[in-house]
Formats: structure tokens, sequence, C-alpha cells
């Protein structure tokens, strides 16, 4: 509930893709951190940037 609130939702985190097994490797990890970091990929840009100097939003 929580991951698919955030990725969908509030739009401010990347889901991973499982493999068959539910586990999750470590090349989709950097993959989606990456995205995230680096604005690589659509996925990335897509994001929310958040600024937490300037967080009232959360109250």
């Amino acid at each position: 509930m929580n991951a698919v609130l955030l990725v969908e939702s509030l739009i401010v985190a990347l889901r991973p893709k499982a493999e068959q097994n539910g586990f999750i490797r470590r090349e989709e990890i950097a993959q989606v951190f990456k995205a995230l970091m680096e604005d690589t990929g659509e996925e990335g840009t897509k994001v929310v940037r958040l600024d937490f100097n300037n967080s009232s939003f959360l109250f």
C-alpha cells in the first residue's frame, strides 16, 4: 500500500521490477537509483523533486 501511494498517487518514487520469484536484482535497483539521481530516462523526469527546505505541504 505504501509503495503504491508513493509511486502512483504522490509520484515521488519509482518502483523496481521484480523477477518471477519476487526478488529484485541489484541491477534493477541500480537502474532505478540512477534514473532518480541522474534524471536518465522518462521515468526519472516524471518523479516530483521534493524540496525539504519548503516542506509545508506535508503538514
